[in-house]
């Protein structure tokens, strides 16, 4: 944990929060308005199928009122059960934090996880919205050499196994940051061999992985095929409770919505929740209640279809630009 993550306290108001559902309870400590003065009955909206949805009733209330910081408690429960479906994470002590957009996640993490001085592993190149955060908090970045299919093991492993030597001045990392699946901004996807050998070394050396993977549900289809490459994430594999996996909605249901969560050992999402708790307090519930509500609706199965369609959309998109680079850019 950073310096100012270990200063950090729950605040005594956030922590009544869970209490404000007790039957009969009326609350004189939160200075939470009175929900009937809400001018709002209830939020409608359409999908794709022609299908009207709606939020009301106390769904609503909840939406518009103060909340958990954690997220609302539904949308919470429905979230570890795709993790689970889709991840089946080893560790079982681990939990969630829904944040605004998976920046808003990376920024507490490293926020949490990262004090003046320190040093953090990531690919070179790499996102350069992390890098923008990371550079206010004083800390070393270190790219490691990386190809097509993305960091590689053997310059990770020599960097560390060298590094008072290779960077004498600076502290020894206990972070590494990735974006294994569609890197940005280089568009790499480390392969299966990759991302074991580089949990691997996370564990050799000690290190806290924090997987960025906004792309996951973005992996374009293999070529006469209609399913993408079998993955698997580092927090499917993590049996040393050493993952943080970031995740999103943004390039699969809206990027305005601004609903992404962080998915790893408790004991770091309990700390990046007291950051939130002083911050926002919580994500927006409106946001939180309207995915909630197309998700209960979808379903898992109506899930995997809208996300398949997404990912045939963009591999059609894909092989368009490929043949038109191959007719009208191969003699540059």
């Amino acid at each position: 944990m950073s310096s100012r993550a270990l200063l950090r306290k729950p605040s005594p108001i956030r922590a009544l929060t869970p209490l404000l559902k007790t039957p009969g309870l009326i609350s004189l400590g939160g200075g939470l308005p009175a929900a009937n003065l809400f001018p709002f009955t209830d939020f409608s909206f359409s999908i794709g199928t022609g299908e009207t949805l709606k939020i009301s009733g106390d769904r609503l209330k909840e939406a518009l009122q103060y909340s958990g910081t954690y997220g609302l408690e539904d949308l919470i429960s429905l979230l570890k059960e795709h993790q689970i479906r889709v991840h089946q994470p080893p560790n079982v002590d681990w939990n969630i934090l829904i944040t605004t957009g998976s920046q808003d996640a990376l920024s507490k993490a490293f926020s949490t996880l990262l004090s003046e001085g320190d040093t953090i592993l990531t690919e070179d190149p790499t996102y350069s919205g992390a890098l923008a955060d990371l550079r206010p908090l004083g800390v070393n970045v270190i790219g490691i050499p990386s190809n097509h299919e993305g960091i590689i093991p053997e310059e990770m492993d020599r960097i560390l196994l060298n590094f008072s030597t290779l960077y004498p001045n600076f502290k020894r990392p206990h972070l590494l940051y990735t974006i294994p699946t569609g890197q940005n901004p280089s568009g790499s996807t480390a392969s299966m061999p990759v991302r074991k050998a580089v949990y691997g070394l996370a564990c050799k050396h000690n290190l806290v992985l924090l997987e960025d993977d906004p792309y996951w549900n973005l992996r374009l289809l293999t070529e006469g095929n209609n399913e993408p490459e079998p993955l698997t994430s580092y927090f499917s594999m993590d049996i040393e409770g050493r993952v943080i996996r970031f995740d999103s909605f943004s390039k699969i249901l809206s990027a305005g919505i601004r609903i992404g969560w962080a998915s790893g050992p408790a004991q770091i999402i309990e700390s990046m929740q007291l950051q939130q708790q002083s911050s926002t307090l919580h994500t927006s519930g409106l946001s939180q209640a309207v995915v909630l509500a197309l998700l209960q609706h979808w379903g898992p199965q109506g899930f995997d279809q809208h996300v398949k369609e997404v990912q045939k959309f963009y591999s059609t998109k894909r092989d368009i630009f490929n043949q038109a680079a191959h007719k009208y850019l191969k003699n540059y």
